[in-house]
């Protein structure tokens, strides 16, 4: 039976009865008869990898109560539940490892009559199945019953290179076993689910575990932007040591989760006490995100071309305001465009403006044509456009032109320009010849006759 039910809080997801008690603890059931619950953490881990996990377990303060607690790894989801009872929220995972802390003795199951712990797979948590790996054992290497209403530390060690699951409880070894986890129980298939499950029955007992923050150990690492700050946390003995190295950039480097703001990518090395008393090393890496874009100056074309905005600087992954990702943007019209590069949550954004104008207007005659003597003057002065003459590149806006011949301009208006031409046409002026001067008296009349 696999129940599916899901309630998100924290980085975990709690199921069935299961619930957040505060302090970064957590009840997989109360004190009540029939409880079942799950507590699942959100992201999957790979068996590829190396864990140690260590935890406080309450197994409530009932000697004779039930039923007990598994710590599961399975593959169906970070949201379901198994059978209850006897099955303590376990049975019913195929494939499936699990490390059972069982409180009460269930003779159709060969329970031992002590506490006990065993490793098993496939969900089936009868001692005298072949699906029980190891064990079972007496839990504690001092005491029977394990339900005494203290806290208990719990440390789980698996180490893919020798295919080795260790159980330390109260800080001795209990159980360990070579099982080839990823291959032999899961298929070949490293990424797993885990969390834990946990029933009462007839009997109960309110069963807990205390899960730190950083119970999985320093990530690889942490990312921050840059002038920004944060937190690094270690799971170890509140009455223990811690040193971190280096100091320089920390709030206090002798406590379990400084903060630090350095100004460049930096690696960090602690040294502390777990709750065993055991002295554990482990390193990280603070990565200071810094995106840079910028686009540069404005930029204008002439209608009907196109512009490729090329960022000046870009460092980051590119996301441009259209939702592109390329590097580069072709635009063919007018506005203002953005470009956001981002690293990690870190994100910077540069806007730039675009303009596309039309060719410019010379408004010049094609033709003109005047008499020997004359001129004709163009004006192309209106509109702003710069002016530049073919044959006198500086005659300016407005030209007399006084010699037959064609003219030809470029006007040019931001990153446009037209070009037009004028032909110009001299007329030669008339020959005629009047001849000498006349004289006539008054009132006669003369023909005045223009000979060429």
């Amino acid at each position: 039976m696999i129940l599916c039910m899901n309630v998100l809080q924290a980085q975990y997801t709690f199921v069935g009865d299961a619930a957040d008690i505060g302090g970064n603890c957590y009840r997989i059931t109360a004190a009540q008869e029939f409880q079942n619950g799950a507590i699942w953490y959100d992201e999957a881990i790979d068996l590829n990898d190396p864990f140690h996990l260590q935890y406080e377990a309450g197994f409530g303060n009932n000697p004779n109560g039930a039923d007990g607690m598994v710590f599961v790894m399975q593959q169906v989801a970070n949201d379901v539940l198994g059978e209850d009872g006897g099955g303590m929220g376990f049975s019913g995972f195929s494939p499936s490892f699990g490390i059972e802390f069982d409180t009460w003795q269930n003779g159709d199951l060969n329970d031992p009559a002590f506490d006990h712990m065993a490793f098993l797979i496939n969900g089936n948590n009868n001692h005298g199945s072949p699906d029980n790996i190891a064990g079972p054992v007496q839990v504690s290497d001092v005491n029977a019953n394990i339900s005494d209403g203290e806290d208990h530390v719990v440390d789980i060690f698996w180490e893919p290179a020798t295919n080795t699951v260790t159980v330390w409880f109260d800080c001795v070894e209990r159980l360990t076993a070579n099982i080839d986890l990823p291959n032999d129980v899961f298929l070949g298939d490293p990424v797993v689910f885990w969390g834990f499950t946990g029933a009462t029955g007839g009997e109960v007992n309110e069963q807990t575990v205390c899960l730190d923050p950083s119970i999985l150990g320093l990530p690889e690492t942490y990312e921050v932007c840059s002038g920004e700050s944060v937190q690094m946390q270690v799971t170890g003995n509140a009455a223990g040591t811690y040193s971190w190295e280096p100091a320089a950039p920390l709030s206090d480097p002798t406590v379990n989760n400084p903060t630090t703001s350095p100004d460049e990518t930096t690696e960090f090395t602690v040294t502390f006490t777990d709750l065993c008393g055991t002295e554990n090393i482990q390193s990280t890496t603070v990565v200071v995100n810094e995106p840079e874009v910028d686009l540069g100056p404005d930029l204008e074309a002439c209608i009907g071309e196109s512009i490729v905005i090329t960022p000046v600087s870009l460092v980051g992954n590119p996301e441009w305001s259209d939702g592109s990702t390329e590097p580069t943007l072709e635009v063919t019209q007018s506005g203002t465009y953005s470009l956001t590069a981002t690293e990690g949550d870190c994100t910077e954004t540069d806007e730039i403006s675009v303009v596309f104008t039309e060719d410019p207007d010379l408004n010049m005659p094609e033709t003109a044509s005047f008499c020997e003597g004359e001129s004709f003057t163009v004006d192309l002065s209106g509109g702003g456009l710069e002016i530049n003459w073919e044959d006198d590149p500086d005659a300016g806006a407005v030209r007399e032109l006084t010699e037959a011949g064609t003219y030809t301009a470029t006007g040019t208006l931001g990153s446009c320009e037209a070009e037009a031409s004028i032909v110009i046409t001299v007329n030669d002026l008339p020959e005629f010849d009047l001849g000498p001067d006349l004289e006539v008296c008054a009132g006669e009349t003369v023909i005045l006759s223009a000979a060429e």
